[in-house]
């Protein structure tokens, strides 16, 4: 009997702390906690993404907000129940991540979660790096279309204009990394020239130096397909394969 008294005061003041943590309207709210990773999958493996902006909101009100650590981890301990958005921000380079109802076509519920809490990985893209340029043949300066212009390490391939301008754009540039831009074109040698990520800004419009093609020798045309490369230990060199 003795223990029986003392389970229900337990329970009471359980319920009683959990009516005060949902901000004392009297509401008895589910004690639920949600947790998570935030991280960048680079080309080389996860980053962790510390000091990310993680918040869950409703219908556009802000229900709770916390950074996350130096590991890219996060955590709410308690939420009330229902349906939520979750947002997710860091600086400039990253684009906004949003789980949620109205763009992804599913949001959180809290009432479906396990006892144990639910786990959300959150992977972060970088919003879109935009390199704008001409080429143009080393003799005669006459611009060069259809040349195929790409980077190493990849992130994406166009081909010139009729006025040898391109414009190319992706979210797959990442800080730290140096790349190098590539151009091809059958009648021309292989342009290869390092372009160190410190050279432009992320997420943002950079115009890249005009590039000049040489012209292939008549017995030395290389077509695409032969070029083959070799990876040295902190060097890329590059040579025709063979004939």
């Amino acid at each position: 009997m003795r223990y029986g008294v003392y389970f229900a005061a337990a329970f009471l003041a359980l319920g009683v702390w959990a009516c005060k943590s949902g901000g004392g309207d009297g509401e008895l709210h589910q004690t639920v906690s949600l947790s998570g990773e935030v991280v960048f999958p680079g080309k080389f493996g996860d980053r962790e993404i510390a000091q990310a902006t993680v918040r869950i909101e409703s219908d556009g009100k802000v229900i709770d907000q916390v950074l996350s650590d130096q590991t890219g981890g996060f955590i709410f301990y308690k939420l009330p129940t229902g349906e939520f958005d979750l947002i997710v921000e860091k600086g400039d380079q990253y684009a906004l991540y949003r789980f949620s109802t109205r763009y992804q076509g599913r949001l959180l519920d809290t009432a479906q979660f396990p006892a144990t809490g639910y786990s959300l990985r959150v992977e972060m893209k970088f919003r879109s790096t935009v390199l704008t340029g001409q080429v143009v043949d080393a003799n005669t300066q006459a611009p060069i279309e259809q040349a195929a212009v790409s980077t190493y390490p990849s992130t994406m391939q166009v081909v010139t204009d009729e006025l040898g301008n391109y414009r190319l754009e992706s979210d797959q540039f990442e800080d730290g990394i140096k790349y190098a831009i590539q151009v091809r074109h059958h009648d021309y040698q292989l342009f290869f020239e390092p372009y160190y990520v410190q050279n432009f800004q992320l997420a943002d419009e950079n115009n890249v130096p005009l590039i000049k093609l040489k012209q292939h020798e008549l017995d030395e045309k290389i077509e695409p397909d032969d070029i083959k490369y070799f990876y040295g230990e902190g060097n890329i060199n590059l040579s025709p394969g063979p004939r």
